[in-house]
């Protein structure tokens, strides 16, 4: 007895969707159609692409829902709409997408396609940290730093940058640099405030190369350097002050 073949599941749906995005995308890239005025060849391939997508993002596909939730912050392909982001980011979320719960905490952090809600924003923040993600922590540490959302705790904001910190994240190691100059919530240690600044503008964080410069024209926890304080502050000159701490 003949059976008919099987419908693609959804991880087949969202690879064959993310090849026909690519195309699209390369489309885009090559200068050939632009996101907002695709070409019509284009807008098929898009279309077909976000419509199996929804399908398998409706069927409870988180990586489909995420990649949904993407297509809707950014305006990728359709009218940009925050609610549908945070509404997509959500389910994707409450399966444990990690990626979608710091999404989704931002969202609610800048009050974007939902009402601003600091505490909600460091729930989803605590949710992405605890599954490791250094950018969940570093975020969760500035929400103890300030109080937002959560009790103020600058202990907690310390253990939460380290996490990140050692996950090579160049803003936390920043930010921890500055706990340990300024005594909070960890002892001060200028040499500690140094090695953590000194990797974080490795990384190319600007805010610590400053830092750095003037640590080196002072002799303050360093040896006294004109040299590697002009260095520094090439760097930081070259990357426009733009990575700073949060």
């Amino acid at each position: 007895m003949c059976r008919s073949p099987l419908p693609p599941g959804p991880e087949k749906v969202v690879e064959e969707t993310t090849r026909r995005y690519v195309a699209v995308a390369q489309r885009v890239a090559r200068g050939e159609s632009t996101w907002s005025a695709l070409s019509p060849a284009a807008r098929r391939e898009f279309d077909h692409a976000f419509t199996a997508m929804r399908t398998a993002a409706e069927q409870g596909f988180m990586m489909a829902q995420m990649n949904l939730a993407i297509f809707f912050e950014s305006g990728t392909g359709v009218v940009q709409n925050y609610e549908e982001a945070a509404r997509w980011y959500e389910k994707a979320a409450d399966q444990g997408y990690v990626d979608a719960q710091f999404n989704l905490g931002l969202m609610f952090e800048q009050g974007r396609g939902v009402t601003k809600n600091p505490a909600i924003a460091a729930r989803w923040f605590e949710m992405a940290a605890e599954q490791g993600d250094a950018d969940a922590q570093n975020n969760l540490g500035s929400c103890f730093e300030h109080g937002r959302g959560v009790v103020q705790s600058d202990v907690e904001a310390a253990r939460m940058w380290r996490k990140a910190a050692d996950q090579g994240h160049a803003m936390a190691q920043c930010n921890l640099g500055i706990m340990f100059e300024d005594g909070r919530g960890v002892e001060s240690s200028a040499e500690e405030a140094v090695r953590w600044y000194k990797m974080s503008a490795d990384n190319g964080n600007a805010k610590a190369q400053i830092f750095l410069v003037f640590r080196y024209e002072a002799g303050n926890g360093v040896p006294q350097s004109n040299e590697k304080a002009v260095r520094y502050f090439t760097k930081a000159a070259r990357r426009g002050h733009r990575h700073y701490c949060a």
